[in-house]
């Protein structure tokens, strides 16, 4: 369990660091941000995030139900981006 909740952690500590270097370029060098080295951080967001989902503990370990779970998962990370 311990393995999801830091793959979720480096998630959300790569999007902050999207956010911060976005908020450098924009508004302290005044420059656009596009593209530009915050847009590695967003994007590394997401696979980590997928990927500390599917390790997140449930109540059916079992491997067939597995795939769907990471199907749905994987739609619902698309989605959100």
């Amino acid at each position: 369990m311990g393995t999801a909740w830091r793959l979720l952690s480096f998630s959300f500590a790569c999007f902050f660091a999207g956010d911060l270097l976005f908020f450098v370029y924009q508004n302290v060098r005044g420059e656009s941000p596009f593209p530009s080295l915050a847009d590695v951080g967003y994007l590394t967001y997401y696979p980590l995030m997928f990927a500390g989902l599917v390790c997140l503990p449930g109540r059916d370990r079992d491997r067939v139900r597995r795939g769907p779970l990471s199907m749905n998962l994987a739609a619902l990370v698309v989605a959100g981006g």
